[in-house]
C-alpha cells in the first residue's frame, strides 16, 4: 500500500511539473513562443527531409556486380551519398584488376553466388530470370516503388521493352536521354572554296563529292582528297549511304517495320539497287578506296592530313576536330541536315535509343527485395536522377535558376566531362533515366548547333525495337541463324562494292544463299517476337 502511495505521488509530482513547464511557457511573450514553435517545426521538417529516402530503418550493404566500363569501385562518391541518403551501401563483387566484364559476369553465374544487384544485359538478365536467378519486380514495383511505377505509366515502350517473353519485368533498365546521336558532317570550308551548296540530294551529293575528288580542295596539288570516309564497321558503314537508296543494312537498323509486317533489309530489292549504285560510285572514287581496312583510324587519318571531305559519325566526337585541328587554315568540319532519300524523304537513320540493352535486377538470392527496389526506386526521384547524372553538390555542380550546372572540375577535366562523371559513379549505365542536359553543357558549340538542327526538324527514323522478347529456344535459334546470314552478306556486299562480282548478275544466286541459310525461318522468329512485344 505505502509502495501504491508513492507511485501514485511521483506521478502527480511529475504531472504538476510537466503542467507548469507549459504554464510557464504560455506566460512567455507571443514572440518568443512563435520562436520556438517555428523551431520545432523546422527540425522535424529537416528529419522528415533526411528520412524520407530511406529504404532501411538500419543500414545494410548489399553486393553489387557492375562492370560494363569498369568494375564498381566502393568509394565512388556518388554511390556513397546515396548511402547517407538510403541507408543502403553497395560492394562490388569484381576484383578491379579484372579486364573482361563477359568473362567476370559468367564466372559469377557458374559459380551460383550472385551478386544481390546485377548490372547487366537485359537480355541475359532475361533469360536467367526464367530459370529463377532473378526476383520477379512486377509487385515489388506496384509496392514499393512508386517513382518507377510512375516513370513505366508514362513510358510504356520502356516498359514493354523491360518486359521478358513470360510477361514480367525483371530488371529496371538504363534509359538514355536526347534523340540526336550521330549526324552528316561535311568540310565547310571546302564547299565555299569550290563555291558549292551543303548537298540536298542524292545527286547533288554525288556532284559534290566528284568536285572534292577533282578540284583540289585541300589545295595541295594533288589529287588525294578522300571525298567520304568512314570508321569502325565491318561494312564500311556504307549503310549510311544505302539508306539514301531505301536500303536497310546496318544493324541498327536492318529490321524495320511496314503496316505491321517485319522485313529484313538485306533481303529486299533496295539493298541490290543501292549496293549497285555505291560500287559505281566507289569505282569513280568517291568512297575511301580503304573503306574496309582503314578502320577506326579512318577518320584521324582522313581530316588530320587534310584528306577527307564528308562522314557520319557521332556529332561529339566529331565535332570536336574544329578544336584539335590548327594547323589547317579554316578548318571548318560542320553537321549538316540529310540528303533527301530516293523518296524525297530527309531522315537519319540513327537516334540515341531509349530502349537501351543494360540495366540492373534483384538476384534471387538477395534478402533484401523490398529495400533493393526501394533503392532503385530512389534513382527515379528528382534527387536521386540528380545525383546519378551530376555527382556531388557544390563539388561537380552547382544549382543555378533551379538547374544543375557542371563545374570546370567535370567540364575541363583533363580525361573529359564524361570519365570525370565515371569516376565519381555517374553516368554509369545502371537502371536510371540519364538527363540530356548534362551532355549538352560539356558539347562542343558545333556540335550543339547540329543537335538542335536535327532535334527540332525531327529528322529521326523510326526505331525497330531493339531486344524484342524471345523465348530461350527462339532466342538460341535466331543467334544461329544470324551467324551465317549475316556472314553471307558482309562479304557479298564487300564483293560488290570492290568491284569483284557484279551486283545485277549475282543478286540472284545472293538471294538464293540467303534461302538456304534460313533467313525465312529467321524473319518468321522476328515476326513472332514483334508481335509478342506488341502485345498482338
Amino acid at each position: 500500500m505505502k509502495k501504491s502511495i508513492s507511485l501514485v505521488l511521483v506521478l502527480l509530482l511529475a504531472l504538476s511539473v510537466f503542467t507548469g513547464c507549459g504554464d510557464k511557457k504560455n506566460t512567455n511573450d507571443s514572440g518568443e513562443k512563435e520562436t520556438n514553435q517555428a523551431q520545432e517545426t523546422s527540425n522535424v521538417t529537416d528529419q522528415q527531409e533526411e528520412n524520407k529516402f530511406l529504404c532501411s530503418e538500419k543500414p545494410i550493404t548489399l553486393s553489387i556486380f557492375q562492370f560494363l566500363h569498369n568494375p564498381y569501385k566502393d568509394d565512388y562518391a556518388a554511390f556513397k551519398k546515396a548511402a547517407e541518403m538510403t541507408n543502403v551501401s553497395l560492394k562490388g563483387v569484381v576484383s578491379q584488376s579484372s579486364s573482361k566484364n563477359k568473362e567476370a559476369f559468367n564466372l559469377m553465374v557458374v559459380s551460383g553466388e550472385m551478386a544481390d544487384i546485377v548490372t547487366w544485359d537485359r537480355a541475359k538478365i532475361q533469360e536467367l530470370a526464367l530459370d529463377g536467378a532473378f526476383a520477379e519486380l512486377d509487385d515489388l514495383i506496384e509496392e514499393h516503388a512508386p517513382n518507377i511505377k510512375a516513370f513505366f505509366e508514362e513510358h510504356p515502350e520502356i516498359k514493354k521493352h523491360a518486359t521478358a517473353s513470360d510477361g514480367k519485368i525483371y530488371h529496371i533498365p538504363y534509359v538514355p536521354d536526347g534523340d540526336a546521336a550521330e549526324a552528316w558532317f561535311i568540310r565547310q570550308d571546302w564547299l565555299d572554296k569550290l563555291g558549292l551548296e551543303q548537298p540536298k540530294t542524292i545527286d547533288e551529293l554525288h556532284d559534290v563529292l566528284l568536285a572534292f575528288k577533282n578540284q583540289d580542295p585541300n589545295g595541295n596539288n594533288k589529287k588525294d582528297e578522300i571525298p567520304y570516309f568512314i570508321r569502325n564497321d565491318k561494312r564500311g558503314n556504307l549503310a549510311d549511304l544505302a539508306l539514301l537508296w531505301g536500303a536497310h543494312s546496318q544493324n541498327t537498323n536492318i529490321w524495320y517495320v511496314e503496316d505491321g509486317v517485319v522485313k529484313y533489309g538485306p533481303y529486299e530489292k533496295e539493298f541490290k539497287d543501292a549496293y549497285a549504285n555505291l560500287a559505281k560510285w566507289y569505282e569513280e572514287g568517291l568512297i575511301d578506296k580503304e573503306i574496309y581496312t582503314r578502320g577506326k583510324t579512318a577518320r584521324d587519318y582522313a581530316l588530320k592530313e587534310n584528306l577527307g571531305g564528308m562522314t557520319h559519325d557521332w556529332f561529339g566526337s566529331t565535332s570536336s576536330y574544329n578544336d584539335k585541328i590548327t594547323n589547317i587554315e579554316g578548318f571548318n568540319f560542320i553537321p549538316f541536315a540529310p540528303p533527301a532519300n530516293i523518296k524525297g524523304e530527309v531522315k537519319e537513320r540513327s537516334i540515341r535509343n531509349k530502349l537501351h540493352w543494360s540495366g540492373w535486377a534483384i538476384s534471387s538470392s538477395n534478402k533484401y527485395p523490398v529495400e533493393t527496389i526501394k533503392y532503385f526506386d530512389f534513382f527515379f526521384t528528382e534527387e536521386g536522377r540528380r545525383l546519378i547524372n551530376y555527382g556531388i553538390e557544390g563539388d561537380t555542380y552547382t544549382m543555378q535558376d533551379g538547374k544543375p550546372i557542371l563545374t570546370d572540375k567535370v567540364l575541363k577535366a583533363e580525361e573529359g566531362a564524361v570519365q570525370a562523371l565515371r569516376n565519381y559513379g555517374c553516368q554509369l549505365a545502371t537502371g536510371f533515366h540519364q538527363d540530356f542536359n548534362y551532355e549538352k553543357q560539356w558539347m562542343n558549340p558545333v556540335a550543339y548547333k547540329g543537335v538542335e538542327l536535327y532535334t527540332k526538324n525531327n529528322y529521326f527514323m523510326e526505331q525497330f525495337p531493339g531486344g524484342l522478347p524471345y523465348t530461350p529456344d527462339e532466342k538460341r535459334r535466331f543467334a544461329e541463324l544470324s551467324v551465317a546470314i549475316e556472314t553471307l552478306m558482309d562479304e557479298t556486299v564487300q564483293k560488290w562494292v570492290l568491284g569483284g562480282e557484279d551486283v545485277e548478275s549475282g543478286y540472284e544466286s545472293y538471294i538464293k544463299a540467303l534461302e538456304s541459310f534460313g533467313v525465312k525461318e529467321l524473319i518468321e522468329i522476328q515476326q513472332t517476337a514483334y508481335d509478342r512485344y506488341i502485345g498482338k
